[in-house]
């Protein structure tokens, strides 16, 4: 089993450009999870960050001002 470290404990550590995607802030986990999934690409970290946070933008939707998972029915 592979155990997830968070890579911030809080959004403000994370660079200000990281922070929000299309201008809608991050949630912490959020953003963890991108960051920690470039990481862990094969490829270079700015080109595993922009194609990760475009699967984001794909697999999600803004409601009430926060990014939410889109709902398959």
């Amino acid at each position: 089993m592979t155990e997830i470290t968070d890579k911030y404990k809080t959004v403000s550590e994370a660079p200000v450009a990281w922070r929000t995607v299309r201008g809608v802030p991050l949630q912490l986990y959020q953003l963890n999870d991108i960051i920690v999934r470039a990481e862990e690409a094969p490829d270079l970290f700015p080109v595993a960050l922009g194609r990760i946070r475009a699967e984001f933008e794909k697999s999600h939707e803004i409601k009430n001002g926060q990014w939410s998972p889109v709902e398959v029915h």
